[in-house]
């Protein structure tokens, strides 16, 4: 993933977090936080700038980068905040359960957290209210970064990710942020990011022209 941007001179760092079940939510926000703040430190002996970071993932990475760069509370921990971040692009992912939103609505508290409660695949999370509390949609506020979402034309509405993606962006605006989305022709959820590495991929373009833009390059 990095070869590309490192030949159109901008530094990348690929990073991981740990996975569920064996290690239960919040690990793996906290761990894209401890990278951001270990690059931040190391970066600049490598010939980065720790001034000018971005973040950017795909699928539960994209969901990943985009709580990082709301939720001040996983930067804080290391003494950083979402100021220190110049950019986030988040691709391929939901901003909030929308299914489980309908639900109550729709059924009412008691019986969404029951059912919530039986799916072994929300165990790594404490509660209802956890789960609800890490989607980014929630910690939209003023003074976030500028945000940059992708979405391949074939995962549109299937899960939602045009629609909530959508939503992020108008209400970010409404508070005075930078915020874009753009739909990627052709591609589906893995191919808008299988050619990515790939100098001149159109994908890596539009990445590459929003890091020149809110970094100063030129």
């Amino acid at each position: 993933m990095c070869s590309a941007f490192a030949g159109a001179a901008i530094a990348c760092a690929n990073v991981n977090y740990r996975l569920a079940p064996v290690h239960a939510w919040p690990a793996q926000a906290e761990d894209v936080a401890a990278a951001v703040a270990w690059v931040r430190k190391n970066i600049g002996s490598r010939g980065g700038d720790p001034h000018k970071l971005f973040l950017a993932g795909h699928s539960s990475g994209a969901t990943l980068v985009a709580l990082v760069g709301t939720d001040e509370r996983y930067l804080a921990r290391h003494e950083l905040g979402t100021s220190d971040l110049r950019g986030v692009v988040p691709m391929g992912s939901i901003m909030w359960d929308d299914e489980l939103e309908q639900a109550l609505t729709r059924y009412g508290r008691s019986r969404v957290e029951e059912a919530f409660g039986r799916d072994p695949d929300n165990r790594m999370y404490a509660s209802l209210d956890t789960y609800l509390d890490h989607w980014p949609i929630r910690h939209v506020r003023a003074g976030l970064p500028p945000f940059l979402f992708l979405i391949a034309e074939g995962e549109q509405e299937q899960p939602p990710v045009l629609k909530t993606n959508r939503k992020f962006v108008e209400d970010a605006r409404a508070l005075g942020n930078w915020a874009e989305y753009k739909v990627l022709p052709g591609r589906t959820h893995y191919g808008a990011i299988h050619h990515l590495g790939e100098q001149g991929d159109p994908v890596f373009v539009i990445v590459r022209d929003f890091v020149r833009q809110h970094s100063g390059a030129r």
